[in-house]
């Protein structure tokens, strides 16, 4: 197993465009390389909203030929009612989880969730995306500051 890491050329890319991203949650991904990514997608004193590309980022040169592996999130404030739905998806449209992240009422992890992401392991590499969205699909209430993080890695032979 490796640890997730920055990759450097991802960072500057990312910083490049207003990005911030810094390692919060560490979780091992067994993978021969993988490319960690961290978005801050809302400020800690915004409420979330429900909406389409909250965020978007680019799939660079050297994510060629992997697809997500993993997908976590948390929230400043929790929601005082009702369940957090996010949702990665490419930039063709195509959802990258069968089962979006989840952040339950009253909590701020997703790692807690009942229900946790599942990948869509139909799609292998993203050749062709220019970049990776973020869509907030259930914002709950009053929840605020949206943190998710992303790993990358080659595909299982």
């Amino acid at each position: 197993m490796t640890r997730p890491v920055q990759d450097p050329t991802v960072h500057r890319e990312l910083q490049r465009h207003g990005y911030q991203t810094r390692q919060l949650l560490r979780r091992p991904v067994t993978v021969a390389r993988s490319v960690e990514v961290m978005i801050k997608c809302i400020r800690d004193t915004q409420t979330l909203v429900v909406g389409d590309a909250l965020v978007t980022f680019p799939y660079t040169t050297d994510m060629d030929g992997m697809c997500l592996k993993q997908a976590e999130a948390y929230v400043y404030d929790e929601s005082t009612s009702g369940d957090i739905e996010i949702q990665v998806r490419r930039s063709n449209a195509a959802d990258m989880l069968t089962v979006p992240i989840t952040i339950e009422e009253a909590d701020r992890y997703s790692v807690n969730a009942a229900v946790q992401p599942v990948v869509d392991e139909s799609v292998v590499g993203y050749s062709g995306v220019n970049y990776v969205a973020i869509d907030i699909d259930a914002a709950g209430a009053d929840a605020t500051g949206l943190v998710v993080a992303l790993w990358f890695g080659l595909p299982v032979a």
